[in-house]
C-alpha cells in the first residue's frame, strides 16, 4: 500500500510543479516567447514571478502532507 502512495505523490509532485510554473502565466500574461518545442513553458520559465514561488511552495506543502499521511499508514 505505501508503494502506490508512494507513486502517487511522486506523480501528484510533478503535475503540480509544472502546474505552478505555468498557472502564473495564464493569470498575467506576461510577455510570450517562442520557442520550438514548448513555448507556454520557456514563457513560465522567463517570466518567473511571486505567483510561481508561492504555487512551489503551496505544491510542495500539498505533497508533504499526503506523503506524511501515506507514512503512517499500516503496510
Amino acid at each position: 500500500m505505501q508503494h502506490i502512495w508512494l507513486v502517487l505523490s511522486f506523480v501528484t509532485a510533478s503535475v503540480l510543479g509544472v502546474a505552478a510554473f505555468i498557472a502564473p502565466v495564464l493569470i498575467l500574461h506576461p510577455r510570450h516567447y517562442s520557442a520550438p518545442l514548448f513555448p507556454l513553458l520557456r514563457t513560465a520559465v522567463e517570466g518567473m514571478s511571486f505567483l510561481t514561488i508561492l504555487f512551489l511552495f503551496c505544491a510542495g506543502f500539498l505533497v508533504g502532507a499526503v506523503y506524511g499521511f501515506a507514512l503512517k499508514l499500516p503496510p
